[in-house]
């Protein structure tokens, strides 16, 4: 049996970041209209961060002794082998794993709720070679 270990994205630190938006829109609306912005704005946001929380419960990052489970950057969850992993960037608070299929790199959240024992259970689990596991010893 394959040992599985799942990691959530702080609702919390991502929630912050996406209020620095709508919130600087509506000073903004009121520093140069006098006015606040429309209604449906601030609901729209609202809706964009209920839609952000619930991905956040439904699509954990998932770490096995075999691969990674993540979504990419379209939203589709899938599954990538250590042995698949080609590179490994970083970019706007997230880690990208280059697996072989173009367009489809997969993306983990700098923001995981406990990305240290993330971090501990890739390097416990990819081999010594893996350009995941290297790319978490010297970067983080």
């Amino acid at each position: 049996m394959e040992n599985v270990r799942s990691y959530r994205t702080s609702f919390l630190k991502i929630g912050v970041a996406f209020s620095i938006l709508p919130v600087g829109l509506s000073l903004y609306a009121i520093l140069v209209y006098n006015s606040p912005p429309p209604p449906w704005i601030t609901m729209g946001f609202g809706g964009f961060l209920a839609v952000i929380g619930i991905a956040c419960l439904v699509f954990p990052v998932r770490v096995s002794d075999t691969g990674i489970h993540s979504y990419d950057s379209f939203g589709r969850y899938q599954r990538v082998r250590y042995t698949d992993i080609q590179s490994v960037g970083y970019v706007l608070g997230y880690i990208v794993v280059r697996h072989g299929k173009p367009g489809s790199e997969l993306t983990i959240p700098r923001f995981l709720s406990n990305f240290e024992g993330f971090k501990y259970d890739v390097i416990a689990h990819a081999p010594a070679d893996n350009p995941l596991r290297s790319f978490l010893e010297q970067r983080f």
